[in-house]
């Protein structure tokens, strides 16, 4: 059995289809908003066995993770806040709805991208792979903060509609190249 971590969960959808298409995992889904896990707690009352193997983690992104993990994620996934404060007015109204918390990242944006990516590595076990939403104007940022993290291959993959929306940062094996 290996562990990964949805970051940032809100309702648990992703931690619930982590623990559905990968039946060797425990996943940890953490949130610091207490309504946001009990929406996330209520998804997964009722869903069957995969949802046996999610537990639930109060607190700031890695923080709410016990100790013991750290070093031993085979994957993080996040969709974390990525709108800078200077473009929530622009937004489709459809989207304007959400939770600021859960929108808002900063003056720039990035702010929590850039926590997840910085703290990663040292939560992910050596082979592990972090898989991070993004705005697709960020994926150049986020590239550098990924490789400036020391993570040895940085990907930016796009989302249905061709645009960049996804960074995805691998450790290798020490020793293996």
């Amino acid at each position: 059995m290996y562990t990964v971590a949805d970051l940032g969960t809100g309702s648990g959808a992703i931690a619930l289809a982590l623990a559905a298409d990968l039946p060797d995992a425990g996943v940890w889904a953490t949130d610091i908003s207490s309504d946001a896990l009990a929406v996330a707690r209520a998804n997964l009352a009722g869903t069957g066995l995969p949802s046996t193997r999610v537990r639930l983690g109060t607190g700031s992104w890695f923080e709410a993770l016990p100790e013991h993990l750290r070093g031993h994620l085979r994957l993080v996934v996040s969709n974390p806040p990525y709108v800078a404060e200077s473009e929530l007015d622009a937004m489709p109204p459809e989207l304007r709805h959400e939770p600021r918390d859960g929108l808002l990242s900063g003056p720039t944006g990035l702010e929590a991208v850039d926590v997840i990516v910085r703290e990663a590595p040292q939560w992910l076990d050596p082979i592990g792979t972090l898989v991070c939403e993004i705005a697709p104007h960020q994926s150049e940022p986020a590239r550098g903060m990924a490789t400036a993290a020391g993570f040895d291959e940085v990907l930016i993959r796009q989302d249905l509609t061709g645009r960049d929306r996804v960074l995805v940062a691998r450790k290798r094996e020490e020793g293996s190249g």
